[in-house]
């Protein structure tokens, strides 16, 4: 299976977490510049062009974004789509992890699946089994 067509389920849970609240050095580091405008985080949007600040990032740890003339509301990985840097959720979570300098991890029962049977996906047969079903 591509990278890139991993189900979000293939992604360690705690690392999305992770990613999900550095949604503002995203944004700052794919060139939206935010200033703090009470509890949120207010700029232009990189979408449409703004004669003052339409875009927010808002919510109890800034981890949700959005323009209200646009109408897009969303998390970091649906902002990664939004301004067209990828297309699918997976292709999301490598862009933003790249950006920010996160190596990704496969969850622990992907990992323990290939420490014992020596593959990711289970396409590589066991010898023993092999050799058992040739021998019939």
């Amino acid at each position: 299976m591509k990278t890139s067509q991993l189900a979000p389920s293939h992604f360690d849970e705690s690392t999305l977490s992770d990613l999900r609240a550095r949604l503002p050095d995203y944004l700052e580091a794919v060139g939206v510049e935010l200033r703090k405008n009470g509890t949120r985080l207010v700029g232009r949007c990189p979408v449409h062009e703004d004669r003052s600040p339409s875009f927010a990032v808002f919510g109890t740890h800034h981890e949700t974004c959005g323009c209200y003339p646009c109408g897009f509301t969303g998390d970091i990985f649906a902002a990664s789509k939004w301004l067209g840097r990828s297309s699918t959720f997976p292709e999301a979570v490598q862009d933003v992890a790249a950006l920010l300098g996160v190596l990704l991890s496969r969850p622990a029962h992907r990992t323990r699946y290939k420490a014992n049977h020596g593959t990711e996906t289970g396409t590589q047969a066991n010898p023993g089994t092999v050799q058992a079903m040739r021998s019939r």
